[in-house]
């Protein structure tokens, strides 16, 4: 990932950052990248394969479950289908039943952490449905409450450093390269 490439990076901060190391080579950019979200975000525009995407996503998603058991419930699942246990036909209607139970919930913190897993299943059974990003965004939101960019950038921080624990830059690289390839022609 170099600063030539970022079309990758959805937001004018996440481009800022970039310009300011844009010195770093691609594997640095992976270590050194201060933010889950961009993270996910990029593993979803360079086309990461989805069980990876769904690793990743899950580790800040488990972050906020304790606010949600119906968001522990669904990482669960995730956690079954990603060792190849479980079915996206078993995730599909695990989620439609706590879709319905968002919509019932009024604790602000709940609805963030089950939001958070709800998205990372709709993004296995449909990748491209939502950005998977909004997975780390949703589970942050349960943990911070509105308003509070400290403690946000604070727990984006953690979703990297988990992100990265659970992903080998071997496959983000890979999928980057392929990328590229793809972009050439």
């Amino acid at each position: 990932m170099h600063y030539s490439e970022l079309k990758f990076f959805a937001c004018s901060e996440s481009r800022d950052w970039m310009y300011r190391h844009s010195n770093l080579t691609p594997k640095q950019t992976w270590k050194q990248c201060p933010r889950g979200d961009w993270l996910l975000y990029t593993m979803m525009k360079i086309g990461v394969p989805i069980k990876f995407q769904a690793v990743a996503a899950l580790v800040c998603a488990e972050g906020a479950q304790h606010h949600s058991k119906d968001a522990r419930e669904l990482n669960l699942l995730v956690r079954r289908w990603v060792r190849g246990k479980g079915s996206k036909k078993n995730l599909g209607n695990a989620v439609y039943d706590k879709k319905i139970r968002l919509d019932q919930l009024d604790d602000e913190d709940e609805r963030s952490a089950l939001r958070a897993s709800v998205a990372l299943v709709e993004n296995i059974i449909d990748p491209g449905y939502e950005d998977m990003y909004y997975v780390s965004v949703g589970a942050i939101a349960a943990c911070v409450g509105p308003y509070n960019l400290d403690k946000t950038l604070k727990l984006q921080k953690v979703c990297a450093e988990r992100i990265r624990q659970v992903v080998p830059f071997s496959v983000v690289e890979r999928a980057f390269k392929k990328y590229l390839k793809n972009s050439e022609q």
